[in-house]
């Protein structure tokens, strides 16, 4: 047996499906052509159904179907296709878009104008401290000498003269403040100690002609030690103490002529000028004929050293006489 034909017994000859190559389909002709077109039959209905258990076709009313060599097809471009479908709401109605209930709509509208009111707030709070961080920075710099300038980079010699003296005017109401609430503070000490202003019930502010200053001195039978004697120096008269030019005493201690009308009275109203004071003019000066009136001063006045005690009751007198002055407007 030769090569050849040994290779054709064992993988068969060309053409049969043992060798792997595929019978060759048979040629389409006119004839094969109209012999299928006769054996596929034309719908005689829009409606096909060939049985109960499969699926059916459906042809619009007036659509021309076309039909295929080998099956059967729709033209698409013939038929009508249906209509999309509107949203309807709870009463099968169609409506235009999807619109919301009034009430949800409602609370919407209401959680975004809230919103946008606590954006403006968190803006404002922003822009404020930002202003405010602005404004320290400025008044450091004027309070170490420097010039401010404006946006084109020229010295703003106003807006520096106005920080200066803005800084002036603080220095001179920090001033005030502090000397007016030591004050307050040496009288808490001066009452808790003696207790006085505690026995009376709302003294009249006018002196009557039974004060202390007419009435006789008793001689006090207790034996008492000079230390336990108030001074004319312990108590808080209402002035200013002055500066002292020598060193190492930077305050002169108040003496009895320092008792003035001007001075007092600067003492008095003055810290009423300072900005955010809420007590009048009116209420200052009743609240310091209370405390000056010699009822209640009649404690200390007892425990005062008696070298000193006649300096002590004429200071008292002269701050009460300018007291009754300002009151009545003399």
């Amino acid at each position: 047996m030769t090569k050849g034909n040994a290779a054709s017994e064992l993988f068969g000859k060309p053409g049969s499906l043992l060798f792997g190559t595929p019978k060759p389909k048979p040629a389409i002709t006119a004839g094969s052509i109209a012999a299928t077109a006769t054996i596929t039959p034309a719908p005689t209905a829009n409606l096909v159904n060939t049985s109960s258990s499969l699926g059916y076709f459906a042809f619009p009313q007036g659509s021309s179907p076309s039909y295929l060599v080998f099956g059967v097809g729709v033209n698409y471009a013939s038929s009508s296709s249906p209509e999309p479908r509107i949203p309807t709401g709870d009463t099968g109605t169609p409506r235009e878009g999807l619109e919301t209930k009034p009430d949800v709509q409602a609370q919407i509208d209401a959680d975004y104008e809230a919103h946008q009111q606590l954006l403006n707030k968190l803006h404002k709070e922003r822009l404020m401290r930002e202003a405010e961080e602005a404004r320290k920075g400025e008044e450091y710099w004027v309070s170490c000498g420097g010039v401010l300038r404006d946006e084109f980079g020229r010295r703003d010699m106003e807006r520096t003269k106005a920080i200066r003296e803005e800084l002036k005017l603080r220095e001179i109401e920090k001033r005030l403040m502090e000397m007016w609430e030591d004050h307050e503070r040496r009288w808490k000490r001066l009452v808790a100690g003696t207790g006085a202003g505690v026995k009376s019930n709302s003294p009249s502010p006018h002196i009557s002609s039974n004060s202390i200053f007419n009435q006789p001195e008793t001689p006090t039978t207790t034996e008492t030690t000079s230390t336990q004697y108030l001074t004319f120096h312990d108590i808080p008269w209402p002035v200013e103490p002055q500066d002292s030019d020598a060193p190492g005493n930077n305050i002169l201690p108040v003496t009895l002529q320092d008792l003035t009308r001007e001075r007092i009275e600067e003492f008095l109203l003055k810290p009423l000028t300072v900005r955010g004071c809420t007590i009048s003019r009116k209420e200052r000066i009743r609240s310091s004929l209370l405390r000056w009136h010699p009822d209640k001063m009649s404690a200390i006045i007892k425990q005062t050293d008696p070298q000193q005690k006649e300096d002590v009751m004429e200071g008292i007198h002269a701050v009460i006489r300018c007291l009754q002055r300002l009151n009545t407007g003399s």
